[in-house]
């Protein structure tokens, strides 16, 4: 409990989260906190050829913005342990999807971008709670 406190403080003190709602119960009071961002934005890293990533995530990276009321916004990383056959299967649908994500009509005021991808690792096991999720809108 005093772990959890400690470290949900920090994140309210760095900006991250904030308090949406509080309400006594008894002699305690419950707060609960919601992000302040649907999605957070990197800036961009020099040199991250050198580093190995690839152009067009630095190119994603670099681009990305903080969306506005109303717009959508998804960032998430995903990890399984999968048979080759079931990873070319995703791979063709991940295409499939990008080359209709590309291919719509044009429309609205915003442009989105998509950046799909389907890679291997050299993680032994599957990490910990394995989904990270940000910016869900």
């Amino acid at each position: 409990k005093g772990t959890v406190g400690h470290h949900v403080k920090a994140l309210e003190d760095s900006g991250l989260i904030r308090v949406v709602r509080a309400r006594k119960v008894r002699a305690v009071v419950e707060k609960f906190y919601g992000r302040v961002a649907k999605t957070f934005v990197f800036p961009s890293i020099p040199g991250v050829e050198e580093q190995g990533i690839p152009p067009f995530i630095a190119e994603a990276i670099d681009e990305a913005r903080e969306p506005n009321e109303g717009e959508a916004s998804l960032l998430t990383l995903r990890h399984a342990r999968i048979p080759h056959h079931l990873a070319h299967e995703f791979q063709a649908r991940l295409m499939a999807l990008g080359e209709e994500f590309a291919g719509s009509s044009p429309g609205g005021s915003t442009t989105y971008g998509m950046l799909l991808g389907l890679y291997t690792t050299d993680r032994p096991s599957l990490p910990d709670g394995d989904i990270y999720d940000e910016g869900t809108g």
